[in-house]
């Protein structure tokens, strides 16, 4: 793979992580807040949201780092 189409998924990639983080945290959030142990607008909120958006951010970036090896050329060769 030529190392300009790399570097452009791995921007793809990371755009769609912060995208997912956010999805997710804002969900979770919510689920929260239905539940009743975080109250819409108070700084709970805000730190649950932020914590868990990173989280999922940090979850979603890394699973390429994390299969990098079962997807190698050697790999897929030897099977």
């Amino acid at each position: 793979m030529s190392t300009g189409k790399l570097i452009v998924l791995t921007i793809a990639w990371v755009f769609a992580s912060i995208t997912i983080g956010v999805v997710v945290g804002v969900f979770l959030t919510e689920i929260l807040v239905v539940t009743g142990l975080v109250d819409n607008g108070s700084r709970e909120y805000t730190i649950s949201l932020n914590v868990i958006a990173f989280s999922a951010f940090a979850v979603v970036v890394t699973i390429p780092l994390v299969f990098r090896n079962r997807f190698t050329a050697d790999v897929i060769n030897d099977e």
